[in-house]
């Protein structure tokens, strides 16, 4: 009868030993979660305010975060494939407004078609950008462009997926 007991004792202590593990692992990848929302938005503000075009009113830092980072909260900071194909979709429509070619005719660079179709990811990254003229338009872009490029080298390092073309339309 003792002998049972003591191996109940046993089993009962590695279960709690393995509940404590997991509870302690779940506030972990919480914890590290806030932390990196606070180092994200802090760094991104900084950077947004030092910006002559942009304001920080115009970007939802935590979409564009979660965007990047759909699992933080369950501690997988792997940057997700949905971001990485929004800055490829993203240079492609610098591509194709370089190039004047929009649903595969080649019409010359459209601003207005431009301005909308980068918009649109603007706007699932938690960016919103009012519509404006030619030449504001662009100097906002580039201050976007460049703002993402940063954060991208500093958070999920896209090196390799942040070099956007060279705007040659205006």
């Amino acid at each position: 009868w003792l002998s049972a007991s003591y191996n109940v004792t046993t089993i009962l202590g590695v279960a709690i030993a393995v509940l404590t593990y997991h509870k302690t692992k779940q506030s972990q990848a919480i914890s590290n979660h806030f932390s990196n929302v606070d180092l994200f938005k802090n760094y991104t503000s900084e950077e947004i305010s030092k910006s002559e075009w942009l304001s920080i009113a115009s970007f939802d830092l935590m979409v564009w975060y979660l965007k990047i980072y759909p699992e933080s909260k369950l501690g997988n900071m792997q940057c997700s494939s949905e971001y990485i194909e929004n800055i490829n979709a993203l240079a492609k429509c610098i591509s194709d407004s370089n190039d004047g070619t929009y649903n595969q005719k080649k019409l010359g660079y459209q601003f207005s078609t431009h301005q909308k179709s980068v918009n649109k990811i603007y706007r699932s990254l938690g960016i919103k950008i009012k519509e404006t003229n030619r030449l504001s338009f662009y100097e906002i872009e580039g201050e976007i462009l460049n703002l993402i490029d940063k954060v991208n080298k500093t958070f999920p390092n896209l090196q390799k997926f942040t070099k956007f073309p060279t705007r040659s339309y205006k």
